[in-house]
């Protein structure tokens, strides 16, 4: 078992790590029928993070948090929360369930998009720059990772396991002063953010040698990803629980991560939005 060493800052309560934070076993390669090849997700057996960890996850010193180094939860207001309730985003099973709902409750989506722009602006932002609404997604429950995605030059839409975003462009310096990315949890049901610790930017500049990083593989970040994995098999990967109707802002541009929807019986209903938030 590969030791963790500090990187991406995790923000939270001193009794929310134990209860909420899991390590895995390392990572293990996607099975060929639904992951593109090369595509890593984490082992199947996870532990407890242990005391000695959470001096190495939790934040020590906000001025590193911005954009690409923090992680913060957050939970919904409960006027957001009655709003979710009353739309029954439990009972949505896919986009045509949102088109009904949309149709009879109109009103009751209209509000909701009123108070949640009016609560994602109250975070701070760099520049005063407002977020922005990036996709309403519907993610079947019960999957150890939940992205899919064509990849050149094969023409099935597989899943492609932990990634970094690329919203902003294909290659690492692109990602510098990157939208972090705000995921809200619509549901009643936890949720799992899973990620490795340590930014894409101090994987190539501060930790490359330590973790093997080749620089032939170090500028797009696809090639990065597959190289931390096949060099670096036992390191542990992050799973933060999202409990229900909170959010998370991560720098997902600057982080090898995913989602996983397994020990869900309820579809995976989220709002995400992009923004350039401070995470202090």
């Amino acid at each position: 078992m590969e030791k963790l060493v500090p990187g991406v800052a995790l923000i939270l309560d001193d009794n929310q790590y134990t209860d909420r934070i899991s390590l895995s076993y390392g990572s293990v390669v996607g099975t060929t029928d639904k992951y593109h090849s090369y595509s890593y997700i984490p082992a199947r057996q996870w532990r407890r993070i242990t005391m000695d960890e959470i001096p190495v996850m939790r934040s020590s010193n906000s001025q590193q948090h911005q954009l690409g180094n923090g992680i913060t939860i957050h939970k919904l207001p409960e006027s957001i929360i009655n709003l979710c309730k009353q739309m029954e985003f439990d009972s949505v099973l896919d986009r045509r369930d949102i088109v009904r709902k949309y149709e009879s409750h109109g009103d009751l989506f209209r509000e909701f998009d009123d108070e949640m722009e009016h609560f994602l602006y109250s975070f701070g932002t760099i520049d005063d720059e407002k977020p922005v609404v990036h996709a309403f997604p519907i993610v079947t429950k019960g999957l150890e990772t939940v992205t899919k995605r064509y990849i050149a030059g094969v023409e099935e839409y597989l899943f492609c396991g932990m990634h970094i975003d690329s919203d902003s462009g294909s290659t690492i310096g692109d990602s510098v002063g990157a939208r972090n990315r705000v995921s809200i949890n619509l549901t009643s049901e936890p949720r799992h953010l899973l990620y490795v610790n340590v930014s894409a930017d101090d994987l190539i500049n501060k930790y490359r040698t330590l973790f093997n990083i080749n620089a032939t593989m170090s500028t797009d970040r696809d090639t990065l990803v597959r190289s931390f994995f096949e060099n670096n098999p036992m390191y542990p990967i992050v799973r933060l629980t999202i409990q229900p109707y909170e959010m998370y802002i991560a720098p997902t541009e600057n982080l090898i991560h995913d989602a996983s929807t397994l020990g869900r019986e309820l579809e995976d209903i989220t709002m995400v939005a992009l923004g350039k938030f401070v995470v202090n």
